[in-house]
């Protein structure tokens, strides 16, 4: 693992403050810098209270999307529009979700016509 120094200015009050409750001013940030990659922390409002959905996470404190999640099968985002839907085991987006329901009422269809000419 490489390191490297970061400048990071923070309130006269706050290093006070650390400084009194014996808190490691590197490690904090570091640790915090992590959480906000692994998205335990919202970077907009740095709330922790964050919602792991099938579309992604999410902060419950100021509704701030941190990741948002592929569809498995098309690979697109997933947005507002192209919510997933749970197909078989796995979750899709809208447009996979229809096209697979699409093609299931083509085959009943011809299965069904099919059983009428016979």
């Amino acid at each position: 693992m490489s390191s490297c120094l970061v400048n990071c200015t923070i309130p006269v009050k706050l290093r006070d403050y650390l400084k009194e409750k014996g808190i490691n001013r590197s490690e904090l940030f570091r640790k915090a810098a992590l959480q906000m990659y692994e998205h335990e922390i919202c970077s907009k409002c740095y709330g922790n209270e964050i919602a792991d959905t099938y579309k992604g996470k999410f902060c419950r404190d100021c509704n701030h999307w941190l990741f948002v999640k592929r569809c498995v099968d098309c690979d697109e985002l997933y947005s507002r529009e192209r919510a997933g839907r749970k197909y078989e085991d796995r979750t899709i987006c809208v447009d996979c979700f229809n096209k697979y329901n699409d093609e299931v009422h083509d085959w009943i269809n011809e299965e069904l016509s099919r059983s009428n000419d016979e």
